[in-house]
């Protein structure tokens, strides 16, 4: 949760550096703006979710795990 808030805070930032002094007072937050941001999340969303797809749910060479597999609570 933090590093998301350390993004969103960090891309407001730039965007307020960089936004007056090219547009002056007509700028807005628009289509562009929110696309590319739902863009890179769905990318980074995929790369992620296909990483993890490919890694092994149980852990290998563990001796606890039929252990683990019978607890009871």
């Amino acid at each position: 949760m933090a590093g998301i808030v350390i993004l969103v805070g960090h891309y407001i930032d730039f965007f307020n550096m960089i936004m007056p002094s090219s547009v002056g007072d007509h700028w807005f937050i628009g289509i562009s703006e929110i696309s590319s941001v739902l863009f890179f999340l769905g990318l980074f969303i995929f790369v992620v979710f296909t990483a993890l797809t490919k890694a092994p749910l149980l852990p290998k060479r563990n001796p606890y795990i039929e252990e683990s597999k019978h607890f009871h609570y």
